[in-house]
């Protein structure tokens, strides 16, 4: 077996291992997700990059397209980079005499199968521009298309997320239009790009031979403990963004519906993927029971702090929900009681969980309605 080929059957081992690790709500994905993911997949990419590419678009609504697919870029292949880089198994592929040939295609070739329609679709577009004026005009487009390129190397190659390119520099620019109306699209992604290019080079690499920290808190152990479970963390983060993304979908195809109700559909599966995280802190108190037995602690001071992560995810969700979504307060407090219910199914009912999540969904909307 050669080394591309080595490669592809440790990228396919590795996604089999990822989609073993997110069986605890995969059900939940099966039964109601399944007809609504494969579409979106498809069609999104290619509806938001027609979007981006259009001259017509308004400066506004092509940022909100391209911070969306940049986000969604980010998430599809962080949660596939252990299975691209081989992460597993650097120490044995880098004792294999490969060409540096070889390993540059083999990356090509599965960043390209990772990514598919979501890289691919700007890639097509920009391939099949028709003459110079044509890429004069749309200059932005070859911009955003590096943007998602580096992107992608950045979900791959990097540990810490790009939080100034994928959070700050979007929201900057929304303040920048809004004062200054006659901003450019080309100007403001150039410096996107340029910002982006910057920060890709100063955040840190990924490591294959980190040395252990030592730990002073119990909640440093309990937050190490989940961020090493990547394929859960990044898996959940990918999973609101595709319940997000599925909602905006949705809501292309039928403008006539009634969105306050939408709304409160929606936030009962972004609930399903936050209050998940229950399964995270179940794990790290059976793997260490034993361990904290041998501290003087009481029960309810290990309650709290093992709470601490889910509140804060849970704060950080209707943060997001009310600025993207437009979440009043009466909605979320209702994403706050799913979450909770979530949470106690997860340790009441195991992967049964999203039974007191729908339960409560349809009790709350038998009530307002």
């Amino acid at each position: 077996m050669n080394y591309v080929a080595l490669r592809r059957q440790i990228y396919q081992h590795e996604i089999s291992q990822l989609l073993a690790a997110i069986r605890d709500f995969g059900l939940f994905i099966a039964a109601v997700c399944y007809q609504l993911i494969i579409p979106m997949f498809l069609i999104l990419p290619i509806f938001m990059g027609g979007q981006i590419a259009e001259a017509d678009t308004s400066t506004t609504q092509r940022l909100f397209h391209q911070s969306v697919y940049l986000l969604l870029s980010f998430t599809l292949l962080k949660i596939q980079a252990k299975a691209i880089t081989g992460g597993s198994y650097q120490y044995y592929l880098t004792s294999i005499p490969a060409s540096v040939g070889q390993k540059v295609y083999s990356h090509i070739k599965l960043c390209l199968i990772g990514g598919n329609l979501v890289l691919l679709s700007p890639l097509v577009l920009c391939f099949f521009m028709p003459n110079l004026a044509v890429i004069v005009s749309t200059r932005h487009l070859i911009f955003f298309t590096l943007m998602v390129l580096l992107i992608s190397q950045t979900a791959i190659l990097r540990t810490n997320p790009p939080i100034i390119s994928l959070a700050i520099t979007p929201l900057l620019s929304y303040f920048a239009i809004r004062y200054y109306p006659d901003l450019q699209s080309n100007a403001l992604t150039l410096a996107w790009l340029i910002i982006m290019v910057i920060e890709f080079c100063f955040v840190d690499k990924v490591k294959f031979n980190s040395r252990g920290r030592q730990l002073t808190h119990y909640n440093q152990m309990l937050l190490l403990f989940m961020r090493h479970r990547r394929a859960n963390v990044v898996g959940r983060s990918f999973g609101v963004v595709t319940i997000m993304a599925l909602f905006y979908y949705y809501l292309l195809q039928r403008p006539d519906f009634d969105l306050p109700l939408a709304h409160y559909i929606i936030a009962s599966p972004i609930a399903i993927f936050v209050g998940s995280y229950q399964f995270e802190i179940e794990r790290f108190r059976n793997q260490y029971r034993y361990y904290r037995s041998t501290f003087p602690l009481s029960n309810q001071f290990y309650r709290l702090n093992e709470t601490l992560p889910l509140a804060l995810l849970s704060l950080l969700t209707l943060s997001l929900g009310g600025y993207f979504l437009h979440w009043g307060l009466e909605l979320m407090l209702i994403e706050l009681i799913l979450i909770s219910a979530t949470a106690w199914g997860v340790r009441s009912w195991g992967r049964f969980y999203f039974i007191a999540n729908i339960t409560a969904t349809g009790i709350i909307i038998a009530l307002l309605n």
